[in-house]
């Protein structure tokens, strides 16, 4: 196993990779300046989930890592929860509540989400 490019594993799932950037905070400290920022900035979407998302998504993007799910995996899990149409979820850490908007957007109104975050 000679483990290969992170292009050349994503490449067959027809994914791109964007660019690292390391993180210039621990992961509270990102968080809560990710909240700062949305709650400030006046383009933050409002009550628009995907379009807050791809907000994100720019933000981590291009100005600061964050330790959530991102753009790429998110369609995975997006594809998965429409084809299994689950009724419950179940998250296990929420962090800054990314993962949670990327479910609730693919899930039908009815659907219930159940969210645990230990350092709350």
């Amino acid at each position: 196993f000679t483990g290969g490019s992170a292009q050349e594993w994503l490449n067959p799932l027809g994914l791109s990779i964007r660019p690292f950037r390391p993180p210039r905070r621990n992961w509270q400290e990102a968080a809560q300046h990710l909240l700062d920022y949305l709650r400030n900035h006046p383009a933050t979407p409002r009550n628009d989930p995907p379009a807050l998302i791809r907000f994100i998504d720019d933000y981590c993007s291009q100005t600061e890592w964050m330790m959530n799910l991102g753009d790429l995996k998110a369609e995975i899990l997006i594809q998965e929860l429409q084809a299994t149409k689950p009724k419950t979820v179940l998250e296990l850490g929420t962090y800054c509540g990314y993962s949670l908007l990327v479910i609730a957007s693919a899930l039908p109104p009815d659907a219930l989400i159940i969210s645990i975050e230990l350092d709350a």
